[in-house]
This record gives structure tokens, sequence and C-alpha cells, in this order.
């Protein structure tokens, strides 16, 4: 098709065909119809299929990093009024929130861990993964995990975030 998918595109699309051919074709083809030109960034992904935009996804690790609940509100609250898929919102925070933890953990395999991801998250996690005291650490991955399991148990999509968000920032 001659159509070109940046690295942190083709993540997108594999994250949300969560593990099936069928959808992830499905939904490249569709990348690719809504496409104005021949080639795709995570941004234009999210925008066809319901997924967060990046700048999103950062500001909800930088207030987790910084313990700014508001900005960090402020970002799930833009991404109820666009009716975003909040499993596949969770899914991406915890990719890059395992990301922060396991290359302050494991320095060498730092490069492989974030290669998928923009160069926007790969400076966020590699400054969060440097900085000892962050709080994003094990205990707020358990945290975050234990939300995104209720993510489908709650009538409002984001409250499990929401207050996920809150207690880790106070």
């Amino acid at each position: 098709e001659k159509f070109t998918l940046t690295n942190d595109a083709a993540d997108l699309i594999a994250v949300a065909a969560d593990g099936s051919f069928r959808d992830a074709l499905g939904i490249t083809e569709r990348v690719i119809m809504a496409s104005t030109d021949t080639k795709a960034n995570a941004d234009e992904v999210a925008a066809t299929i319901g997924a967060p935009k990046k700048a999103l996804l950062l500001a909800v690790l930088e207030s987790l990093h910084t313990k700014d609940a508001a900005k960090g509100l402020a970002a799930l609250q833009t991404a109820e009024e666009q009716n975003l898929d909040m499993k596949v919102f969770m899914r991406m925070l915890l990719e890059r929130m395992r990301a922060v933890l396991l290359s302050r953990h494991a320095p060498e395999d730092a490069k492989r861990l974030v290669a998928r991801f923009g160069e926007e998250e790969v400076a966020f996690i590699s400054k969060a993964a440097k900085d000892a005291k962050s709080p994003i650490n094990s205990a707020a991955l358990v945290r975050m995990i234990d939300a995104a399991l209720m993510t489908d148990r709650t009538a409002i999509r984001t409250l499990p975030l929401e207050l996920a968000l809150v207690d880790l920032c106070t």
C-alpha cells in the first residue's frame, strides 16, 4: 500500500487490536482510509480509533510524577469529553508507567523498553526513571492496575482512574 506507520502508531494499533490480527488489519485499513497522506503517527491513529493522544497520557503521567492531581483530573475530563476508550487509555498509561519503573531498575534495558514510544514520551520516561523519589513506583503501578480492572465495572468510565490519581497525588 506504500503507507508508513511510525513506531508509536503501530504500537497503538497493536494495543487497540488486543492480540487480534483481524482487528489490527481492520484498524490499519481505517487509518489508511482516514489519512490525508501516506504516513500516520500515533495521534492520527488515536483520532481514528478513539484512543487518547500522547498529550493526554503525558499530562496524566506528569501529574503523577509531580503529584498535581488537578492537572491529571483536567486531562481525564478532556478524555471524557472526547469519549475516549478508557480501557485503551488505562492500558497505554500502564505501559508507560511500567516503562518508567523498569527503566529505573534495569537501565541497561531502557532503550528497548521505550523503543515504541514517541520522543516526548521517551524524554519523560527517562526523566522520571532517573528520579529515585518519583511517585511513579511499583505501589503506584499496582494502584493503577486495580483502577484498570475496575474500569469496566462502573457506570462512570473515568471514576476508577480519577480515584487512583487523587489517591496517588495526595
